[in-house]
């Protein structure tokens, strides 16, 4: 004979007499739901488990807090995750002849990570922007191909694009310092955790 329960999303289960006094899981919704009557000591059972009223993970039974989200389950509240203050510096150009381009990506304690672009031409401060990091979310690579050839020729130009879910792309870079582009693409990686895509 079989035993009927009743989720609170609505489903009706049927569950074999067996599972009386053992946890079983909805169907629709996965909430685990009580069979009633008296369990035999020789089955199996679900082990117990909270969901996260934030994120909607589910986690042990004896979990204190949500790894997802941050979300404490003694308190209610959510954890403030603090971040180590980090500062990279890469200067692409001739320093010692105080022409040259400083990119200064900075992540303060909040996790808010800012990238500064200041341009010096012999040591005179010629431009400075910075850019908000939230708003990105993927490093773009793009090269134009010099040429060889027994008058000198031209080196490969690299670029460097910010692009974002809800902004056009914008301009960080362009050398022709291949080591200098992929030390700039590893420090964003490692600050930022950005994607990096062809365009």
């Amino acid at each position: 004979m079989a035993i009927e329960l009743h989720c609170s999303c609505g489903k009706r289960l049927s569950v074999a007499d067996e599972q009386a006094g053992r946890k079983v899981r909805c169907p629709t919704c996965q909430e685990l739901l009580r069979v009633p009557g008296q369990a035999e000591e020789d089955g199996y059972d679900l082990e117990e488990s909270r969901k996260c009223p934030k994120c909607r993970r589910e986690w042990p039974g004896d979990a204190v807090l949500c790894v997802a989200c941050g979300y404490n389950f003694e308190t209610g509240k959510k954890v403030e995750r603090v971040y180590q203050i980090l500062t990279r510096t890469v200067d692409i150009g001739v320093r010692w002849l105080g022409t040259y381009t400083r990119l200064l990506i900075f992540r303060d304690r909040k996790g808010r990570t800012t990238l500064t672009i200041a341009k010096r031409f012999l040591f005179i401060p010629v431009g400075r922007r910075v850019i908000e990091l939230k708003d990105y979310d993927s490093i773009l690579t793009d090269v134009s191909l010099g040429y060889h050839d027994e008058d000198g020729g031209a080196p490969d130009i690299f670029y460097l694009d910010l692009e974002g879910p809800r902004k056009k792309p914008v301009r960080i870079l362009k050398t022709s310092n291949e080591w200098k582009m992929r030390e700039v693409i590893d420090t964003l990686q490692e600050m930022a955790q950005f994607q990096i895509k062809r365009k």
